[in-house]
């Protein structure tokens, strides 16, 4: 089974994690405008350059989630027995896109030839501030998604404090509320991949 269902759209290219990676990376479906694609090559980009995971999965065989490293920063899914292929980004809230596919000698020439269909028509030229207004978007539910995870983190310390000084008179509430904020947090993120799949 693939990480990424790829479609190449008439505007955009989208790109759709498959199954539990939505979950397990953040990420539903992007869709990028072809005018922000700068290269696109096979490869394994910001994972060969010893990047840090800031978010998302990593264990043996798999890796889902956003990556940073020299300066640079980059939405990663592929599985072990994958071929990875570069997708270099301008405009975009990641400078680089890592995705696992069957085969990406293909895919590589696909979107290649997209492209030079497109630049032959003239029609990269006006998708260049399309998905500005949907970046800041984005933006701001993560940062909102991170301050509830910080809060909740916060609650379960001062619970345990409570629980350590042995007077565990507010613990069940402070774990209670850190409980619900938690759940508020994972409803947020299987709302937002649901609503990823439209």
């Amino acid at each position: 089974m693939v990480s990424n269902l790829i479609t190449l759209g008439e505007k955009s290219l989208v790109v759709g994690p498959v199954g539990a990676n939505k979950v397990l990376g953040f990420q539903g479906k992007m869709e990028i405008p072809y005018g922000h694609i700068k290269a696109i090559s096979q490869g394994m980009g910001i994972l060969s350059q010893g990047a840090w995971r800031v978010g998302g999965t990593s264990i043996p065989g798999k890796q889902v989630g956003s990556y940073r490293g020299n300066h640079l920063k980059a939405y990663v899914n592929i599985s072990g027995n994958e071929e990875g292929i570069l997708v270099e980004l301008s405009n975009e809230w990641k400078d680089q896109l890592v995705l696992g596919v069957d085969d990406a000698q293909l895919w590589v020439e696909r979107i290649r030839g997209k492209l030079v269909e497109l630049q032959g028509s003239g029609g990269l030229d006006n998708q260049a501030v399309e998905t500005k207004a949907t970046k800041k978007k984005s933006n701001h539910y993560r940062w909102l998604f991170w301050m509830i995870i910080a809060v909740a983190i916060v609650l379960v310390f001062l619970a345990l404090w409570d629980l350590v000084r042995q007077s565990a008179q507010f613990a069940p509430a402070i774990l209670g509320l850190s409980g619900l904020l938690l759940l508020l947090v994972l409803g947020a993120v299987v709302f937002s991949v649901l609503a990823g799949k439209k």
